[in-house]
C-alpha cells in the first residue's frame, strides 16, 4: 500500500525494483490477524505514515488499527445503512477525519476527535469509491452506480454540500453506472473512471465546466480521453454495451508516478494502458490507438542497418501492415475465446436452472405424494 511504503521510507526506484520482484513477493508471510469486524470486509487503506489502518465492513462499522501491534484502536459506528464499500483517511487531516461510502449511497465524514459522523453526499446509486485530492484536503470526491461523480468542499457548512461534477453514459443515451475512481497522484485534477463498459475514462477537472451545458442529447461529461481494450476496439456502441455486461471494468488505478493506468475488467484480464500516449488520441469518441513510430516522407529513401541487415522505408511500411495484420488476427482469437467464455458460463448456467427445476420437481411431487397417503 502506498502509506506503508512511505512509512518504511521506500524510494520509488526501490519501490519499483520490490514490486517486480517475484521471488520478494513468494516469500511474503502473514504477519498479523486483524480481528473484530461481524461481515464481510470490503476495504482497507493505509494512513499517509504508515501507522494505521482503517477498514470498512459489511457490518456497517469502521474499525482503526494498530497493524503491527494488531489492536483494535477505535471503532465508529458510521451510520449507513448498507454494506461499507470504500474510506480512507482523508490528506492533512492529522489522521482523524475519514470519509467512506456504502450501499445506500451515502458518503458520511467521520471526525474522530469529536465523534461527530456527518452526511455529506448522497447518490441515487450504491456509492463505490470515495477520493480525497492531496492539493486540496477540502473536497471530497465520490462514484457510484448512477453514473454521477460527486464532489463535496467541505468548507460549506450545508448538511449535504455536494454537486455533480461528471456524468457518465453512452453515445446513446444510457446511464453508465460507475464503480471505481483513481485521482492522478501528481495532478489532482485528473481523474480515471472504471465503468460497467468496455472503456477506462479518464476526466480533467479544469476542462468540466468549460463544456457545453449538458442537454437531452449532450447530457453527458466528455473524457479527455478514452481507453479500451483491444478486443472491444472494432465493436460498435451496440456490441460494447452487451459486453460491457459481461466484461465490464471492476478496478482502477495509477501507478506511483501517474505515467501508467490500470484497469480490472469482469472478464478475469489487467489491462495496462500509457497515459503518455493520450497525446496522441485525435477524436475522443473513438478507442485510443497507441503511436507508431514516424517515417520520413516517402519521397526520400533512407536506409537503416540493424543487425547487419539494410532496410528502407517501403520495408517498414511492409512491418506496419504485417503488425496491423498480427494484431487484427490476436483480437479476433481473443473475441473468440471470450465469446467462447461467455457460451460456457450461459451453459454451467442453463444446467443448474435444470437441476434446481428437477430437484423441485421430484420434492413437489414427493409433497404430493405424502399429502395423499394422509388424506388415505
Amino acid at each position: 500500500a502506498r502509506g506503508g511504503e512511505r512509512g518504511l521510507g521506500v524510494g520509488s526506484g526501490l519501490r519499483k525494483v520490490m514490486g517486480s520482484s517475484e521471488s520478494l513477493v513468494r516469500r511474503l508471510t502473514l504477519e498479523n490477524e486483524l480481528k473484530g469486524h461481524t461481515g464481510c470486509v470490503n476495504t482497507v487503506r493505509w494512513n499517509n505514515a504508515g501507522t494505521l489502518l482503517v477498514t470498512g465492513s459489511d457490518d456497517t462499522r469502521l474499525h482503526i488499527y494498530d497493524p503491527y501491534g494488531g489492536d483494535l484502536k477505535e471503532t465508529v459506528v458510521t451510520g449507513h445503512r448498507g454494506n461499507i464499500f470504500n474510506a480512507l483517511f482523508l490528506h492533512h487531516s492529522g489522521d482523524r477525519k475519514i470519509a467512506s461510502c456504502a450501499a445506500d449511497g451515502e458518503v458520511r465524514l467521520t471526525d474522530l476527535e469529536s465523534k461527530d459522523v456527518r452526511l455529506i453526499a448522497r447518490h441515487r446509486g450504491m456509492a463505490h469509491k470515495v477520493a480525497s485530492c492531496v492539493d486540496d484536503p477540502n473536497l471530497v470526491l465520490s462514484c457510484s452506480e448512477d453514473g454521477c461523480v460527486r464532489m463535496t468542499d467541505l468548507r460549506i457548512k450545508q448538511r449535504v454540500g455536494s454537486r455533480v461534477l461528471i456524468r457518465v453514459g453512452s453515445d446513446m443515451g444510457r446511464v453508465i453506472g460507475l464503480t471505481s475512481m483513481a485521482v492522478h497522484p501528481v495532478n489532482s485534477q485528473t481523474i480515471a473512471l472504471a465503468a460497467k463498459d468496455c472503456h477506462t475514462r479518464v476526466f480533467d477537472r479544469r476542462m468540466i465546466p468549460h463544456q457545453p451545458q449538458p442537454t437531452i442529447t449532450t447530457r453527458f461529461s466528455v473524457p479527455v480521453v478514452k481507453y479500451t481494450p483491444i478486443e472491444f476496439k472494432d465493436q460498435s456502441e451496440q456490441e460494447q454495451q452487451r459486453s460491457g455486461l459481461f466484461y465490464g471494468a471492476t478496478g482502477v488505478a495509477y501507478s506511483h508516478d501517474g505515467s501508467s493506468i490500470v484497469s480490472t475488467y469482469h472478464s478475469g484480464k489487467i489491462y495496462l494502458f500509457d497515459t503518455h500516449a493520450h497525446k496522441q488520441c485525435k477524436a475522443l469518441a473513438t478507442p485510443l490507438t497507441m503511436p507508431r513510430r514516424t517515417t520520413r516522407s516517402s519521397s526520400t529513401t533512407t536506409t537503416r542497418r540493424r543487425r547487419g541487415t539494410t532496410r528502407t522505408n517501403s520495408d517498414d511500411h511492409d512491418d506496419d501492415h504485417d503488425d496491423d495484420a498480427t494484431t487484427n488476427q490476436r483480437a479476433r482469437r481473443e473475441q473468440q475465446a471470450m465469446l467462447d467464455v461467455k457460451m460456457r458460463a450461459r451453459n454451467r448456467w442453463a444446467d443448474a436452472f435444470h437441476r434446481i427445476s428437477s430437484n423441485w420437481d421430484r420434492q413437489h411431487h414427493h409433497h404430493q405424494q405424502q399429502q395423499q397417503q394422509q388424506a388415505s
